[in-house]
Protein backbone atom coordinates (compact mmCIF):
# COMPACT_ATOMS: atom_id res chain seq x y z
CA UNK A 1 0.00 0.00 0.00
CA UNK A 2 2.79 2.45 0.90
CA UNK A 3 4.61 1.59 -2.31
CA UNK A 4 1.44 2.17 -4.35
CA UNK A 5 0.87 5.56 -2.70
CA UNK A 6 4.44 6.60 -3.46
CA UNK A 7 4.18 5.52 -7.11
CA UNK A 8 0.81 7.19 -7.56
CA UNK A 9 2.02 10.45 -5.99
CA UNK A 10 4.96 10.54 -8.40
CA UNK A 11 2.61 9.77 -11.32
CA UNK A 12 0.23 12.56 -10.34
CA UNK A 13 3.05 15.06 -9.78
CA UNK A 14 4.57 14.31 -13.18
CA UNK A 15 1.19 14.64 -14.86
CA UNK A 16 0.46 17.98 -13.18
CA UNK A 17 3.89 19.26 -14.24
CA UNK A 18 3.28 18.04 -17.79
CA UNK A 19 -0.07 19.84 -17.80
CA UNK A 20 1.64 23.10 -16.88
CA UNK A 21 4.38 22.59 -19.49
CA UNK A 22 1.85 21.72 -22.20
CA UNK A 23 -0.22 24.82 -21.45
CA UNK A 24 2.91 26.98 -21.65
CA UNK A 25 3.85 25.42 -25.01
CA UNK A 26 0.33 25.94 -26.26
CA UNK A 27 0.58 29.63 -25.33
CA UNK A 28 3.68 29.92 -27.50
CA UNK A 29 2.23 27.61 -30.20
CA UNK A 30 5.20 25.30 -29.92
CA UNK A 31 3.47 21.96 -29.33
CA UNK A 32 5.93 19.12 -29.86
CA UNK A 33 3.37 17.30 -32.04
CA UNK A 34 2.47 20.33 -34.18
CA UNK A 35 1.81 19.24 -37.77
CA UNK A 36 1.58 15.58 -36.79
CA UNK A 37 -1.39 13.20 -37.10
CA UNK A 38 -0.76 12.15 -33.51
CA UNK A 39 -2.26 14.15 -30.64
CA UNK A 40 -1.91 14.11 -26.87
CA UNK A 41 -4.24 15.25 -24.11
CA UNK A 42 -4.01 15.45 -20.34
CA UNK A 43 -6.36 16.44 -17.55
CA UNK A 44 -6.15 16.77 -13.80
CA UNK A 45 -9.27 16.91 -11.62
CA UNK A 46 -9.92 17.40 -7.92
CA UNK A 47 -13.33 16.15 -6.83
CA UNK A 48 -15.17 16.15 -3.52
CA UNK A 49 -15.77 12.38 -3.84
CA UNK A 50 -15.57 9.56 -6.39
CA UNK A 51 -18.80 8.24 -7.92
CA UNK A 52 -18.85 5.75 -10.83
CA UNK A 53 -22.04 4.53 -12.49
CA UNK A 54 -24.06 5.24 -9.35
CA UNK A 55 -21.54 3.61 -6.98
CA UNK A 56 -19.80 5.81 -4.41
CA UNK A 57 -16.27 4.40 -4.55
CA UNK A 58 -14.89 7.02 -2.17
CA UNK A 59 -16.56 9.64 0.02
CA UNK A 60 -13.29 11.52 0.51
CA UNK A 61 -11.79 14.15 -1.83
CA UNK A 62 -9.82 12.61 -4.69
CA UNK A 63 -7.39 13.67 -7.39
CA UNK A 64 -7.93 12.10 -10.80
CA UNK A 65 -5.46 12.26 -13.67
CA UNK A 66 -5.81 11.18 -17.28
CA UNK A 67 -3.30 10.97 -20.12
CA UNK A 68 -4.04 9.86 -23.69
CA UNK A 69 -2.28 9.66 -27.05
CA UNK A 70 -4.32 9.41 -30.25
CA UNK A 71 -3.54 8.89 -33.90
CA UNK A 72 -5.15 7.33 -36.98
CA UNK A 73 -8.31 6.48 -35.03
CA UNK A 74 -6.49 4.66 -32.22
CA UNK A 75 -6.29 6.05 -28.69
CA UNK A 76 -4.32 4.70 -25.76
CA UNK A 77 -4.98 6.17 -22.33
CA UNK A 78 -4.05 5.84 -18.68
CA UNK A 79 -6.27 7.13 -15.89
CA UNK A 80 -5.54 7.22 -12.17
CA UNK A 81 -7.50 7.99 -9.01
CA UNK A 82 -5.85 8.94 -5.72
CA UNK A 83 -7.66 9.25 -2.39
CA UNK A 84 -6.46 12.40 -0.59
CA UNK A 85 -8.80 12.13 2.41
CA UNK A 86 -9.14 9.75 5.34
CA UNK A 87 -12.70 10.29 6.58
CA UNK A 88 -13.98 6.89 5.48
CA UNK A 89 -12.70 3.33 5.18
CA UNK A 90 -12.87 3.20 1.38
CA UNK A 91 -9.54 2.82 -0.44
CA UNK A 92 -10.14 3.99 -4.00
CA UNK A 93 -6.61 3.94 -5.43
CA UNK A 94 -6.97 2.95 -9.07
CA UNK A 95 -5.13 2.74 -12.40
CA UNK A 96 -7.05 2.11 -15.64
CA UNK A 97 -5.58 1.35 -19.07
CA UNK A 98 -7.76 1.76 -22.18
CA UNK A 99 -7.17 0.98 -25.85
CA UNK A 100 -9.78 2.39 -28.23
CA UNK A 101 -10.43 2.46 -31.99
CA UNK A 102 -12.90 4.99 -33.38
CA UNK A 103 -14.20 5.06 -36.96
CA UNK A 104 -15.57 8.43 -38.11
CA UNK A 105 -18.10 9.30 -40.83
CA UNK A 106 -19.92 12.54 -41.63
CA UNK A 107 -23.02 11.29 -39.81
CA UNK A 108 -21.70 9.35 -36.83
CA UNK A 109 -18.73 7.69 -35.16
CA UNK A 110 -18.34 4.14 -33.85
CA UNK A 111 -15.93 3.22 -31.05
CA UNK A 112 -14.72 -0.16 -29.86
CA UNK A 113 -12.25 -0.80 -27.09
CA UNK A 114 -11.19 -2.43 -23.86
CA UNK A 115 -10.39 -1.10 -20.39
CA UNK A 116 -8.21 -2.95 -17.90
CA UNK A 117 -8.97 -1.82 -14.33
CA UNK A 118 -6.46 -2.22 -11.50
CA UNK A 119 -7.06 -1.51 -7.81
CA UNK A 120 -3.66 -1.77 -6.08
CA UNK A 121 -4.89 -1.23 -2.47
CA UNK A 122 -6.99 -4.40 -2.72
CA UNK A 123 -4.89 -6.16 -5.39
CA UNK A 124 -8.05 -6.32 -7.50
CA UNK A 125 -8.38 -6.21 -11.29
CA UNK A 126 -11.13 -6.34 -13.86
CA UNK A 127 -11.45 -5.97 -17.62
CA UNK A 128 -14.22 -4.55 -19.75
CA UNK A 129 -15.02 -4.58 -23.47
CA UNK A 130 -17.18 -1.81 -24.95
CA UNK A 131 -18.71 -0.67 -28.21
CA UNK A 132 -20.52 2.62 -28.78
CA UNK A 133 -22.09 4.81 -31.43
CA UNK A 134 -22.32 8.61 -31.41
CA UNK A 135 -24.42 10.45 -34.00
CA UNK A 136 -23.16 13.88 -35.04
CA UNK A 137 -25.95 16.18 -33.90
CA UNK A 138 -26.23 19.70 -32.51
CA UNK A 139 -26.32 18.06 -29.07
CA UNK A 140 -23.51 15.64 -28.24
CA UNK A 141 -24.90 12.14 -27.68
CA UNK A 142 -23.79 8.55 -27.51
CA UNK A 143 -24.99 5.05 -26.71
CA UNK A 144 -22.41 2.62 -25.31
CA UNK A 145 -22.58 -1.01 -24.17
CA UNK A 146 -19.96 -2.25 -21.70
CA UNK A 147 -19.36 -5.91 -20.87
CA UNK A 148 -17.15 -6.85 -17.93
CA UNK A 149 -15.95 -10.34 -18.81
CA UNK A 150 -14.23 -10.82 -15.45
CA UNK A 151 -17.15 -9.91 -13.15
CA UNK A 152 -19.70 -11.11 -15.76
CA UNK A 153 -21.88 -8.01 -15.84
CA UNK A 154 -23.17 -5.47 -18.36
CA UNK A 155 -23.78 -1.73 -18.40
CA UNK A 156 -25.66 0.22 -21.09
CA UNK A 157 -25.32 4.01 -21.09
CA UNK A 158 -27.04 6.81 -22.99
CA UNK A 159 -25.14 10.09 -22.60
CA UNK A 160 -26.02 13.64 -23.67
CA UNK A 161 -24.07 16.89 -23.49
CA UNK A 162 -24.04 20.46 -24.80
CA UNK A 163 -21.97 23.59 -24.34
CA UNK A 164 -23.45 27.10 -24.41
CA UNK A 165 -21.24 30.17 -24.81
CA UNK A 166 -22.25 32.82 -22.28
CA UNK A 167 -22.57 36.22 -23.95
CA UNK A 168 -19.58 36.91 -26.17
CA UNK A 169 -17.40 34.48 -24.20
CA UNK A 170 -14.99 33.22 -23.14
CA UNK A 171 -17.08 31.42 -20.51
CA UNK A 172 -18.96 28.29 -21.57
CA UNK A 173 -21.81 26.63 -19.69
CA UNK A 174 -21.40 22.85 -20.00
CA UNK A 175 -24.49 20.71 -19.44
CA UNK A 176 -24.46 16.92 -19.51
CA UNK A 177 -26.33 13.90 -18.31
CA UNK A 178 -26.58 10.15 -18.63
CA UNK A 179 -28.84 7.26 -17.81
CA UNK A 180 -27.31 3.85 -17.28
CA UNK A 181 -28.77 0.35 -16.97
CA UNK A 182 -26.79 -2.10 -14.84
CA UNK A 183 -27.27 -5.84 -15.33
CA UNK A 184 -25.50 -7.73 -12.52
CA UNK A 185 -22.35 -5.59 -12.64
CA UNK A 186 -21.19 -5.54 -9.00
CA UNK A 187 -24.81 -6.07 -7.91
CA UNK A 188 -26.93 -9.21 -7.73
CA UNK A 189 -29.83 -7.93 -9.79
CA UNK A 190 -30.57 -5.00 -12.09
CA UNK A 191 -30.39 -1.30 -11.43
CA UNK A 192 -30.40 2.12 -13.03
CA UNK A 193 -28.47 5.29 -12.36
CA UNK A 194 -29.03 8.83 -13.60
CA UNK A 195 -26.35 11.49 -13.55
CA UNK A 196 -26.72 15.19 -14.33
CA UNK A 197 -23.97 17.80 -14.35
CA UNK A 198 -23.41 21.50 -14.97
CA UNK A 199 -20.19 23.46 -15.07
CA UNK A 200 -18.45 26.59 -16.27
CA UNK A 201 -15.30 26.33 -18.38
CA UNK A 202 -12.91 29.03 -19.54
CA UNK A 203 -9.89 28.72 -21.85
CA UNK A 204 -6.48 29.42 -20.33
CA UNK A 205 -4.70 29.27 -23.70
CA UNK A 206 -5.59 28.11 -27.20
CA UNK A 207 -5.23 24.49 -26.07
CA UNK A 208 -5.72 24.57 -22.29
CA UNK A 209 -8.80 25.23 -20.16
CA UNK A 210 -10.07 25.11 -16.61
CA UNK A 211 -13.58 24.25 -15.47
CA UNK A 212 -15.56 23.95 -12.27
CA UNK A 213 -18.80 22.05 -11.90
CA UNK A 214 -21.35 20.17 -9.87
CA UNK A 215 -22.99 16.83 -10.60
CA UNK A 216 -25.70 14.71 -9.01
CA UNK A 217 -25.95 10.92 -9.06
CA UNK A 218 -29.24 9.09 -8.46
CA UNK A 219 -29.27 5.26 -8.16
CA UNK A 220 -32.42 3.16 -8.54
CA UNK A 221 -33.43 -0.50 -8.33
CA UNK A 222 -30.73 -2.92 -7.28
CA UNK A 223 -28.21 -0.10 -6.97
CA UNK A 224 -30.16 1.62 -4.20
CA UNK A 225 -31.62 -1.54 -2.60
CA UNK A 226 -30.22 -1.84 0.93
CA UNK A 227 -29.94 -5.60 0.42
CA UNK A 228 -27.95 -5.25 -2.79
CA UNK A 229 -26.03 -2.18 -4.03
CA UNK A 230 -27.04 0.00 -1.05
CA UNK A 231 -26.11 3.26 -2.83
CA UNK A 232 -27.53 6.72 -2.14
CA UNK A 233 -28.04 9.98 -4.01
CA UNK A 234 -24.76 11.88 -4.11
CA UNK A 235 -23.55 15.37 -5.02
CA UNK A 236 -20.06 15.77 -6.47
CA UNK A 237 -18.14 19.06 -6.74
CA UNK A 238 -15.07 19.30 -8.92
CA UNK A 239 -12.42 21.39 -10.65
CA UNK A 240 -10.70 20.26 -13.86
CA UNK A 241 -7.62 21.51 -15.74
CA UNK A 242 -7.17 20.07 -19.23
CA UNK A 243 -5.02 20.61 -22.30
CA UNK A 244 -4.39 18.95 -25.65
CA UNK A 245 -2.08 19.34 -28.60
Amino acid sequence: MKRFNAVLKVFLLLCVLCNVIMICWAEEKKGIMEGSSVGMSMDTAMNSNYVWRGFTLDGDPVIQQGVSISGYGVTGSIWGNFDIGADDSLASGEFDFTLDYTYETDKFSVSIGNTFYTFPPSNGTSSEFYIGIAPKLAVSSGLTWYHDYVEKGDYLELALGHGLTLGEGPFVLDLSGHIGYNNELFINGNGTDIGIAAGISVPLTEMGSVSAGISYSLPFGGLSDSGDGNQEDTIILGVLVSCEF
